[in-house]
């Protein structure tokens, strides 16, 4: 915003006459960008976000367990983040099913009690 403010304000014929600072500031703002700068710009922040990357892993790993450590795969290879996740998963979904098939069983149980007359013993003394 100041900076746009500051590009209007040089771009006034009368401001720019009178004062050959500003003319100077006005040539050094049109100037084109330095290339090798903008390498060094976009490198920084390829750095920068290669860091934050790494970050990301290393505590992803932390919470997760380091991929690969004690366990391989079939063929031999490492197990990565994702599978992992997807082998969770797929045990989260078994145990889901057994859970199913335990509370389908209890409630048949529960019917077939229900249905059959009881019994009363008394007891004479």
């Amino acid at each position: 915003m100041i900076a746009s403010v500051k590009m209007v304000s040089m771009e006034i014929p009368h401001a720019t006459h009178s004062c050959p600072k500003r003319t100077k500031m006005l040539s050094q703002a049109r100037k084109p960008y330095d290339v090798g700068d903008v390498i060094e710009q976009y490198s920084q922040g390829q750095i920068s976000m290669n860091v934050r990357l790494k970050e990301l892993h290393r505590r992803l790993d932390q919470m997760l367990g380091k991929s690969g450590t004690h366990l391989s795969g079939k063929n031999g290879k490492p197990i990565t983040l994702g599978e992992k996740l997807q082998q969770m998963d797929q045990q989260i979904q078994m145990m889901d099913r057994k859970i199913d098939n335990i509370s389908y069983s209890i409630h048949a149980i529960l019917r077939e009690i229900q249905k059959t007359p009881r019994i009363e013993t008394s007891t004479c003394s």
